[in-house]
């Protein structure tokens, strides 16, 4: 694996539209480190095409007081050396201080581009002076936009089929203690929400569901039908 990682960055090189495609698919990331650990979270996407510009873009600035367009630091430079002597795709975590004195978790990792080269390095800093309340505050705030979908269970399964089968299952409970649902509707039913859940996408589901429902392929194929009609 080794042996298949970057030797070299691109330093104040110009960037192919393959690269600045590869960069481009980062930025996301960045939203969702913002929305997983809040406010206290900083993340940061660089371009080593122009280091006095590195920054691409970058969430909850406040932390740091910089914006698009500003140049890399010495610490980001510094874990890039520790990236590249080492072999790796992702530095070791530490510890950094922002202009104001926050004290601050940090970790770096290379983004590879063409030619097994690093192109540019996602930085992530999480503010430590924040009152551990406040943070948990954050992390325990329900911020879905439905109830019903923050008490979902989500299903940790070790293989495929087991999956299907829990999510069957769960399915099958909740209709089977809905009373409003008649007992001749209740397959109807059970197929209509798996659709719903992404299930049939799942290889072999149609024939699983079959066996478990005790119906036949093209049952189940029926009702696939006139829900999607």
């Amino acid at each position: 694996m080794k042996k298949a990682l970057a030797k070299k960055s691109i330093l104040n090189s110009p960037l192919t539209k393959i690269d600045r495609l590869i960069l481009q698919r980062y930025e996301p990331v960045l939203d969702m480190l913002s929305n997983l650990l809040g406010a206290e979270c900083e993340a940061v996407l660089h371009s080593l095409e122009d280091l006095e510009h590195s920054v691409i873009k970058i969430t909850n600035a406040h932390l740091t007081g910089r914006k698009a367009g500003a140049p890399i630091t010495n610490t980001a430079l510094r874990m890039l050396k520790q990236i590249e002597s080492g072999q790796t795709m992702v530095s070791s975590a530490y510890f950094t201080h922002s202009k104001t004195g926050k004290r601050m978790r940090s970790i770096t990792q290379a983004i590879y581009g063409e030619n097994q080269r690093i192109i540019g390095l996602l930085c992530v800093n999480l503010n430590l002076d924040i009152p551990l309340a406040d943070f948990f505050q954050f992390l325990f705030n329900d911020t879905t936009n439905s109830k019903q979908e923050s008490q979902q269970t989500e299903h940790f399964a070790e293989n495929a089929e087991d999956l299907l089968q829990q999510i069957t299952q769960q399915v099958i409970t909740e209709v089977n203690l809905d009373p409003t649902i008649s007992i001749a509707n209740r397959n109807k039913q059970i197929i209509f929400l798996l659709n719903q859940k992404g299930v049939f996408e799942l290889k072999g589901a149609i024939k699983q569901v079959a066996e478990l429902l005790n119906l036949s392929i093209h049952t189940v194929y029926m009702h696939l039908r006139k829900h999607q009609k």
